[in-house]
């Protein structure tokens, strides 16, 4: 049978006996838990209450898939906050597919649920730093592939307010730092700005602090090297070339041979 592990107490429980959906929810929190998210409680009679959503346009049934037959989006629409991580979730696969087919059309929908979940969420809710960070990833892949750079600028401002949101140095915050790192570096790369460069090295490098058994780690010690012998070639500092080749050496023995 399914599980789905509350975020604040960490228990698991069954899914079909809780409110979560199909896809194991980032904000899951049993009933005898509160969370506390940037300062504002929410206590399982909050976080259950259901939200209202009355002017969501229905999605294309084929495009949805199995998602939409979880949201149930016919107005007047009223969800619950498992539906509003059902949102998420579909703004997630539609990006994981357009990562597969390139279909830009998938890209502009993932855009659009992230967007309308932030809009219509209470302030605080804890849904909202996810969707931040996961409208910055989808808004630096447009800008990846129109080059408007509000689309960067944007994308930089959203994965900023979610590190605000995020519990401070918790276990969502090395990802959304190496987020951040991305499109600072993606700006960089397009402007030669060097306060970039040097805010995407500060961040791939207190993600790589914060992480030391992530998944991800091979990954961001090659993107943190290739940042540094940037930095080197721009600057001259030998020990920028230095730790690029540390950093280098790190994500050699993290990968399996």
């Amino acid at each position: 049978m399914p599980t789905v592990r509350c975020r604040s107490c960490s228990e698991w429980h069954h899914q079909p006996c809780v409110i979560a959906l199909d896809v194991e929810p980032l904000t899951y929190v049993c009933a005898r838990c509160q969370v506390s998210v940037n300062g504002v409680s929410w206590n399982s009679s909050e976080i259950n209450q259901p939200l209202f959503f009355p002017f969501l346009k229905k999605p294309d049934a084929e495009q949805a898939g199995p998602h939409l037959e979880a949201l149930e989006l016919t107005p007047p629409l009223q969800l619950h906050p498992g539906q509003a991580q059902s949102l998420h979730d579909l703004a997630t696969v539609l990006l994981k597919r357009f990562q597969q087919k390139g279909d830009f059309k998938d890209l502009e929908e993932s855009i659009w649920y992230n967007r309308t979940v932030l809009e219509l969420l209470p302030a605080h809710h804890p849904t909202q730093p996810f969707s931040l960070d996961s409208l910055g990833v989808t808004l630096n892949l447009r800008f990846e592939r129109t080059g408007d750079f509000e689309d960067l600028d944007e994308s930089i401002r959203c994965h900023r307010e979610a590190l605000v949101q995020f519990p401070a140095h918790g276990p969502n915050w090395p990802v959304s730092l190496a987020n951040l790192a991305h499109s600072l570096s993606t700006r960089f790369c397009n402007t030669g700005k060097f306060e970039d460069l040097d805010e995407s090295i500060r961040c791939y490098q207190e993600a790589l602090e914060l992480s030391p058994a992530h998944s991800h780690r091979s990954r961001w010690f090659d993107v943190l090297a290739s940042a540094l012998s940037r930095r080197f070639d721009a600057k001259g500092d030998i020990e920028d070339l230095d730790e690029s080749i540390r950093c280098h050496r790190e994500a050699l023995e993290l990968k399996p041979t």
